[in-house]
């Protein structure tokens, strides 16, 4: 039987999750690897909800974000065919599956679970391993996800908290 878990209101935010979609599935057989994959926001959405969960990928970003990196290395390349093809727009879902990605990325390299999907201008201020500019950056691919700018703008900010991610290691591996 298929178990659910109620979707927290703070994770009830289009483009990620409709107003009508109100729980998601339990996973308790797949890997870590394949439930980050399969939707990014699993492990928040337990947190928040009080569900048990095992691993906490922003307590283990050495595990956890290699595995964004590389399921963004996997959909942008779909993306970039997708626009180098007639159709000259971004696919619409894998674009929101890359700006999950960017979210996460940017919660588990300042080790801090997501608490909300409701994206302001303000969200990312109090972090200090961040793209510059990221909310307002974020924002605008929010509001036209299938446009070519707003892939361009994506694949800027994850390659920037890629870089940031790996200097803020670099930075603390030093320190110990």
């Amino acid at each position: 039987m298929l178990r659910l878990i109620d979707l927290p209101e703070a994770f009830m935010y289009e483009p990620f999750f409709c107003r009508d979609e109100h729980a998601i599935p339990l996973n308790s057989s797949s890997a870590v690897e394949e439930i980050i994959k399969s939707n990014p926001f699993y492990f928040d959405i337990c947190f928040k909800a009080n569900v048990p969960i095992d691993f906490y990928p922003w307590k283990n970003p050495e595990l956890s974000i290699p595995v964004l990196i590389d399921e963004w290395h996997s959909i942008q390349e779909t993306i970039k065919s997708r626009i180098r093809s007639n159709a000259k727009k971004a696919d619409k879902a894998k674009m929101i599956k890359g700006i999950s990605i960017l979210i996460c990325l940017i919660y588990w390299s300042n080790e801090c679970p997501i608490h909300d999907l409701d994206i302001k201008s303000d969200d990312f201020t109090a972090f200090s391993v961040k793209p510059i500019n990221a909310s307002e950056r974020l924002m605008y691919v929010l509001l036209k996800p299938e446009q070519y700018h707003s892939f361009v703008q994506l694949n800027q900010l994850i390659e920037e908290m890629i870089k940031q991610y790996y200097k803020n290691r670099a930075m603390r591996s030093r320190e110990k």
